[in-house]
């Protein structure tokens, strides 16, 4: 695997940990219109964000929200009014500036780089990479 691909493993492990973290807090609310909103640096993963939440959540409406009028950081309020969302899953970095009706979740991005055994993975990626 190349330095890249295991980054990203790390930090797919705790995007997942997020996901269940959403997933308690939708049902914890029984909401049941779940907008997401995703800033552009995380579109590639969109689909399977919203795959996942689907699976776990069924029967519940599960949408996307991206390319944000308001930019990425901020909360998209009227876009997830537009249909009819029930809350907000923010994902990314946030100015964390809502003052709307509608209940958010800020998801921050988060890598497993900042745990020792992170930083030694990434150490010997980058070892075995540079040789």
């Amino acid at each position: 695997l190349d330095l890249a691909h295991r980054c990203r493993f790390a930090a797919s492990a705790a995007m997942d940990d997020e996901l269940d973290r959403a997933v308690a807090w939708v049902k914890q609310h029984d909401f049941q219109r779940v907008s997401v909103q995703v800033p552009d640096e995380l579109l590639r993963d969109a689909v399977r964000v919203a795959s996942r939440l689907s699976q776990a959540l069924p029967g519940r409406k599960v949408f996307l929200l991206g390319d944000s009028a308001y930019g990425s950081s901020s909360v998209d309020e009227v876009g997830a009014e537009h249909y009819g969302a029930d809350c907000i899953i923010h994902m990314g970095s946030s100015d964390q500036e809502h003052a709307g009706a509608l209940p958010v979740l800020f998801i921050f991005a988060k890598s497993e780089l900042t745990s020792a055994s992170g930083l030694q993975a990434a150490a010997a990626a980058v070892k075995a990479h540079a040789r």
